[in-house]
């Protein structure tokens, strides 16, 4: 299992910094091993953005 404080701290910088509007979603789960997995960042700041800008902003 990941380290419970590095979720959480990924997942505030993640909503605090740039995905803080209310209907954004950003959810971090544990990966394979003790690796820490983004799994969605759900944002209607992605539309209009090709995929590598998409990448970029997260």
């Amino acid at each position: 299992m990941a380290d419970q404080q590095i979720k959480k701290k990924i997942r505030g910088v993640l909503k605090d910094g740039y995905f803080h509007d209310i209907d954004d979603l950003v959810d971090i789960s544990d990966g394979p091993d003790d690796s820490i997995h983004v799994v969605v960042v759900v944002s209607r700041k992605f539309d209009g953005h090709r995929m590598k800008e998409k990448h970029d902003l997260v």
